[in-house]
């Protein structure tokens, strides 16, 4: 019998968050990646008997629950998410870029290591069909899920989400939109606006195997640890059979939307716990599947069929609790549009008029904040205001300083004072050009003059351009420090070589008056000619020697003496030349020979 050891080759675990905006959705790009992984062999699970699941507290508005347990007993029958040290909500809020979420990932990583999924001796025994969740099953599995994510909302004293039949079956349905288009993150899809028509998304996915090649099978996906997930190029293939494998793959992908979260600026976390905007949270999968192939220890292979699993959290539904406010009490602080995608300020019963930036109570409750106002309504991303333009955190809402943006597909940065910025700036330590009127980064290369008044040359980047740089035709020197044109100056190049600059800056070639003397500089390199006889511009011949300089006098070359006018620097040919009282003659080559 073979030893029934494989190796896979099947898609990794990947997630992405969709922010909340006010103006649509913004997804960001997902990443899928190829690994290798091993099935190990294992019995087959006895007994799976269906089961009730233990109540588990549940923050809803309408939705039935068995009550099985007390309340204590219910609350306690979430596994907790433990936090690791510095994942704080103001970090999580503060993360606006990759340098900033790397930075973070190297504490919250912590969270992954650290956070293994508690089998469920009850869940174990519930068979399921990931394929045909059953009506219970799938309330059961978003109770479980809505409690994990408000479990860590609790712990930053975030209000909880909360969830109904209705939420749950709009998810349910946005979710299977995606499986009968057959869209999933592992096979290079994206998050589908015309499913989520403005509604707010994570995605976590897994493949998941099941086939049933003989003496093969994957590993429960409730024996899964938290360290299998931390290499994203050697995580396990496993198997989902029962309410426990069901609830673990829900579990690590929370957490991993929670703590390895880098690759999408920890968009998923922000959802989950600085989400501001919408209350009804539900969960439901969307299925596609694959094929793999695998290799026994022998080297004979094999073909299998694997499951997309992508797990759909989706801010969507209707809280009817919610629904029709304000009422008619006399309403002031902030409401939910009826649609959900609106932060409202309400004064006396009515939505705050004009266009306003104010202090007011912050969203979650906690102090007072600034907003931008607009009939009420809270601004987000790049708004005009006061005669400038300003960037508002599409999570919190909040201002945003010293921070780049990218919108209508240019990109732009807001200054120490919030401000889009113009001109010439340091970022820091890199100097950018912001076109004015238009406060974009210059995406082309051009010449430009800054706010002060002086000339540079602006790379594709938006980066002032140092050193030799190609332009208008030609080449020129821009000062590493100043970032100004230099003219008149022999300068070394950023590939080491030296070049010569003229009046208006622009590299010379040919012959060239240089510091008291006169070099020669090749027409095709620009490089200074040494130990040549080149002719030049004019037509003219002349000699440069060992140090570039052009000869003149008596000189020894090629093996015979020569004259070169000291005036005129040309080579003297057939006459005579007379020499500390020597007399030369000068033949057509202008080689040098003792007269008679």
């Amino acid at each position: 019998m073979k030893a029934k050891i494989a190796k896979l080759a099947v898609l990794a675990a990947v997630s992405t968050a969709a922010g909340l905006m006010l103006n649509g959705v913004n997804a960001k790009a997902d990443t899928t990646v190829t690994n290798q992984f091993t099935i190990q062999q294992t019995n087959n699970l006895s007994n799976p008997n269906s089961y009730t699941q233990n109540n588990v507290q549940l923050y809803s508005n309408g939705l039935a629950q068995t009550q099985t347990q007390t309340a204590n007993a219910a609350a306690s029958s979430v596994q907790n998410i433990n936090i690791p040290s510095g994942y704080t909500l103001d970090a999580v809020r503060n993360v606006h870029n990759q340098a900033q979420a790397n930075e973070l990932e190297k504490t919250s990583i912590n969270g992954v290591y650290n956070n293994n999924y508690q089998q469920d001796s009850g869940a174990v025994q519930e068979a399921v069909d990931i394929n045909n969740l059953t009506p219970q099953q799938t309330v059961q599995m978003n109770q479980y899920a809505l409690n994990l994510v408000n479990q860590v909302r609790y712990e930053f004293n975030e209000q909880p989400f909360i969830q109904n039949q209705n939420s749950i079956d709009t998810v349910k349905k946005m979710a299977l939109e995606y499986q009968a288009k057959n869209e999933s993150l592992l096979n290079g899809h994206w998050h589908d606006e015309s499913i989520l028509q403005g509604h707010a998304e994570n995605i976590s996915a897994f493949q998941i195997y099941i086939n049933n090649v003989s003496g093969l099978r994957a590993r429960p996906f409730d024996e899964a640890q938290g360290r299998d997930f931390i290499n994203a190029n050697n995580v396990p293939l496993f198997s989902v059979s029962n309410m426990d494998d069901l609830q673990a793959m829900i579990y690590y992908g929370v957490t991993l939307m929670l703590f390895k979260d880098a690759d999408d600026t920890f968009g998923h976390a922000q959802n989950f716990l600085t989400n501001y905007q919408a209350n009804l949270l539900s969960v439901y999968p969307s299925l596609t599947e694959g094929t793999g192939t695998g290799k026994y220890a022998d080297g004979t292979t094999f073909t299998y069929k694997l499951q997309n699993v992508d797990m759909h959290f989706i801010w969507a539904g209707t809280d009817q609790a919610s629904a029709n406010q304000p009422s008619d009490a006399n309403v002031t602080g902030w409401r939910l549009s009826q649609d959900h995608n609106h932060y409202v300020y309400y004064e006396n019963n009515q939505p705050l008029s004009g266009r306003q930036y104010v202090e007011l109570p912050t969203i979650n409750g906690v102090g007072t904040s600034w907003y931008l106002i607009d009939n009420g309504v809270v601004q987000s991303g790049i708004q005009a205001w006061a005669g400038s333009y300003y960037y508002f955190d599409p999570a919190n809402y909040l201002r945003d300083n010293n921070v780049w943006a990218i919108a209508w597909g240019n990109k732009y940065y807001f200054g120490n004072d919030g401000q889009a910025v113009t001109g010439v700036q340091n970022i820091n330590g890199t100097y950018y050009y912001f076109t004015p009127g238009t406060y974009y980064l210059a995406s082309k290369k051009d010449y430009v003059q800054s706010q002060w008044g002086d000339w540079y040359l602006v790379g594709d980047n938006g980066q002032l351009l140092s050193g030799v740089q190609q332009w208008a035709g030609s080449y020129y020197y821009f000062d590493p420090s100043t970032y100004l044109k230099v003219t008149n100056a022999y300068r070394q190049s950023q590939w080491g070589d030296w070049y010569l600059f003229g009046s208006d800056g622009r590299i010379l070639t040919g012959v060239q008056q240089w510091a008291g003397s006169y070099y020669y500089f090749d027409p095709v390199t620009y490089l200074r000619v040494d130990n040549q006889y080149v002719q030049s511009q004019w037509g003219s011949w002349y000699l440069f020697g060992p140090d570039g300089r052009i000869v003149t006098g008596l000189y020894k070359w090629m093996g015979s003496l020569y004259y070169f006018d000291p005036v005129t620097y040309l080579k003297v040919t057939n006459q005579y030349v007379y020499l500390n009282g020597v007399r030369y003659w000068a033949n057509a080559s202008g080689q040098l020979s003792l007269a008679q």
